[in-house]
Formats: C-alpha cells, structure tokens, sequence
C-alpha cells in the first residue's frame, strides 16, 4: 500500500514526536522498527548497532521475523545489504537478494536469509555527527521495488532514529555511572561511620584503662561495640567477670563471646656486677686504652694518665685533694718574662 506524500512527512512529523519522548534504549529501537514498517508497509524491519570492536552489525530489535536465526543475525561490515548499509555509504536495496551479484555473499547468511523467506532487502544508514551507529532495514517476502518516496522516508527515520539512539544510549551511560557515584558514596558513607564507631570505641577503652582502670567497664564497653554479653575467664577456665547475669548460664570456655585472660610474663632482672670496695689511698695501675664513666647515658672519656678529678663550675677539672696527712703541693712559680724593648729608631 503506497501512501501519499502528505501521509509520509505526517508520519515522520509524529515519529520524531514520540522518539523525542523516549529514554529507554529498547524502547526507542522498538518505536523505530514498528513506525518504519508501518510507513512502508513492509513484512519486516529491523535496527542494527555497529560493534567497532569486532567489525560488524548485529541486529538488535525487529518487528515481524520469525525465525530466531534472523533475528540474532550479526553481519560483518560490507557484507550482505545489512553490512553494507551499515558502513554509512547510502541507502542500498536489491529486489533478489540470493540472486544478486553485487552483494557480497556470506553462505552462513544466505541460509538464515533463504529460511526467512526474504527476497526485497531495503535500509538506510545510522549517522549522526559524522558517526555511523548502525543501519535501518526494511525488507519483503516477495520481490518488491521501493519508490524514490519510500527510500526517502526510509532516510529520515533514520537520521531521526539516530539521534534518539544516541541521546538514549548517552543517557543510559550516565544512568550508569550516576548509580556507580551513589553505590560510591554509599560506601565512602558506611567506611566513615565504621571509622567513627572504632574511634569512639577506642576513646571509651582507654578511659576505662587509663583514666579509672575497671574490668567491669572494659567488659561494658565491649559489650556495647559488639550487641552481645562477654565473659572474661582465667587461665585455668574459672570466671572472673562478666557483663550477663551469671544465673542465665555462662557459655563454655572458647566460645565467641568467652575472653580467655592472660598472665602477662615479666622477664627476669638484668645480673649486674657488685661493685668492688677500694681501700682509700690505693692506687691501682691502669695499662690500656682510657676507661671510659657514662653518666646520663653519655660517656665521658679521660686521657691515660690523667688522675681523676672533681669538676669545676666553669666545666674544667680541678686537681684531686692530696691524701690525709700530706702538705698540698706548692703551686708553679709564675714564667719569667722577657723585658719589651723599645722600638728602634728609624734615621
């Protein structure tokens, strides 16, 4: 059925009406493949999207075949009218499509092609800006030849098509991620409160430890971390405290709510030399490098020779004390100084 003029530009008038409405990817591609066929009044149509990734098209909805091969169909790129179309160059039909020579053959193909019955293959490419997305395919069981009008109308949709594609595939993309941000967020959201509880736990801990060491409080706050009753045991199994009412029964040693307490061990004291007692006055002879006296975790050397001594407060050290019984020693005379002779006349 063949119609007007003035039907075809009221049909693209309310095709690009309801494909503006649309958001949902499928049902776009369903409107266009329903609307087109019935335009043209075609036994089927059916859409393509390109995979760049494999160099092909795949049918990816249709209305009016019947056999599941057909409508799964993935054609390479230039192949068939499907692939051929698909490469964006121009609308392409053939009214014989197992007989035509100038279509570029695939036997698998032919054989879906022969079990659907089709012989007259029409579409129309996909672009938009520039891009090539897909074709439009509309095609007869019988040999028909599409009018100028009818490619023409066939063009259209396309170009109409393929915008409301594009705006529907972007808008599922940002669907997408806009779920990915928010199951982001609700992530970030339940690690920043799991973080706050484990700091407040913590604060609470070592205000029970530090501040007012308790048992009965450390096993309180626990207790509130983990929604459940703690029992805290020596290590011979008998009970020390708990947080639950001991006449309820109290779990068996091991369990997960059962704390075992243990002993902390201390290490035994460091052995340490006695010190040796010397008589006052006993001089004992010192071969070897100079000892060395560590004070405040410093050590202080003094050169071999040199007799010990208090310390001064200017930070020298001052002479030891003679032994009891003993005059001090007298002081150095003082160096003689050499007259200063007065400076030569010059004549």
């Amino acid at each position: 059925m063949r119609r007007s003029r003035e039907d075809l530009l009221r049909v693209l008038l309310d095709t690009a009406t309801d494909l503006a409405a649309l958001r949902d990817v499928e049902a776009v591609l369903q409107a266009i493949v329903r609307r087109t066929r019935a335009v043209v009044g075609a036994d089927m149509a059916y859409i393509s999207l390109n995979d760049p990734e494999r160099g092909d098209t795949y049918i990816r909805q249709s209305d009016g075949v019947t056999t599941p091969a057909y409508r799964a169909l993935r054609m390479p790129l230039g192949v068939g009218v499907l692939g051929q179309v698909a490469t964006g160059l121009a609308p392409f039909q053939t009214t014989a499509y197992l007989d035509d020579a100038s279509v570029v053959h695939d036997p698998e193909v032919d054989e879906i092609v022969r079990a659907e019955a089709v012989e007259t293959i029409m579409g129309a490419p996909l672009t938009v800006a520039g891009r090539v997305i897909g074709a439009l395919i509309v095609a007869e069981r019988r040999a028909r030849r599409f009018g100028p009008e009818e490619v023409s109308c066939v063009e259209s949709i396309a170009k109409q098509a393929a915008v409301a594609i594009d705006n529907s595939l972007r808008f599922e993309e940002i669907a997408q991620q806009a779920e990915l941000f928010n199951a982001e967020h609700k992530r970030s959201a339940a690690e920043l409160q799991l973080a706050t509880r484990i700091l407040e736990l913590d604060r609470r801990l070592l205000d029970a430890v530090m501040v007012s060491p308790d048992v009965g409080r450390v096993l309180t706050v626990g207790r509130g971390a983990l929604d459940d009753d703690l029992y805290l045991r020596d290590t011979s199994g008998a009970l020390i405290a708990t947080t639950a009412d001991p006449a309820g029964g109290v779990p068996e040693s091991g369990t997960a709510v059962a704390v075992t307490a243990v002993t902390a061990r201390t290490c035994p004291p460091k052995r340490t030399q006695a010190p040796t007692s010397i008589p006052a006055g006993c001089r004992i002879p010192f071969t070897g490098p100079a000892p060395s006296r560590r004070c405040c975790g410093r050590a202080a050397t003094r050169p071999a020779g040199q007799r010990p001594g208090r310390r001064t407060t200017s930070g020298g050290t001052a002479p030891a004390a003679p032994p009891a019984g003993r005059p001090p020693p007298a002081p150095p005379p003082p160096a003689a100084r050499a007259p200063r002779m007065p400076p030569a006349a010059v004549p």
